[in-house]
């Protein structure tokens, strides 16, 4: 498990560019679907470029949507773990409090304070082994190199569905001219 905690902040610079990517994606993808009839013309040339295209851009897509998934995780488990141990700090504040309050008291005797005070401290003790042993199900080892393996296939996908629609887009206006 990894002890290197993460945050949004240190994801913003590493997530500019597959971000970048899938916007421009997603629009091309649109822009391509939406106009396929103005792209394909009358007799099309190489269909199956425009559905290679189309495919390669949905992968842009994805790989960008599991990388935001990966990123989502690591962020929420780390803020899931400060939470914890927020609690087990303020448990031990609490339990501090408590037990400088039943010194202070003039009402009890010395054996009276010393059971409260081993009462308190085994209670805190039982909630704090209790919340320590809740265990995040998350093995970083294997989502954290996954995210550089998910720009590849996003800049991957990207270039080779841009490419596609423009040797797609060349081939067809070669073989069906716009006539002036």
């Amino acid at each position: 498990m990894s002890s290197t905690p993460f945050s949004t902040t240190d994801f913003k610079d590493f997530l500019d560019l597959p971000e970048l990517l899938f916007k421009w994606a997603t629009s091309v993808l649109a822009l391509s679907i939406t106009f396929r009839n103005s792209i394909i013309g009358s007799h099309p040339v190489g269909l199956w470029m425009l559905n290679v295209a189309w495919l390669a851009l949905a992968s842009t897509c994805f790989a960008y949507l599991i990388l935001r998934i990966c990123v989502n995780v690591l962020v929420l488990s780390n803020q899931a773990t400060h939470t914890r141990y927020s609690v087990i700090k303020s448990e031990l504040d609490f339990s501090k409090q408590l037990g400088d309050d039943i010194i202070k008291s003039e009402n009890l005797t010395n054996i009276e304070k010393a059971d409260k005070l081993q009462q308190i401290h085994n209670e805190s003790m039982a909630e704090i082994t209790r919340l320590r042993s809740q265990k995040l199900e998350i093995d970083f080892d294997k989502i954290t190199p996954l995210a550089p393996k998910c720009v590849i296939a996003e800049m991957i996908g990207f270039s080779i569905g841009v490419l596609f629609i423009v040797v797609f887009a060349i081939l067809n206006n070669h073989a069906n001219p716009i006539s002036p």
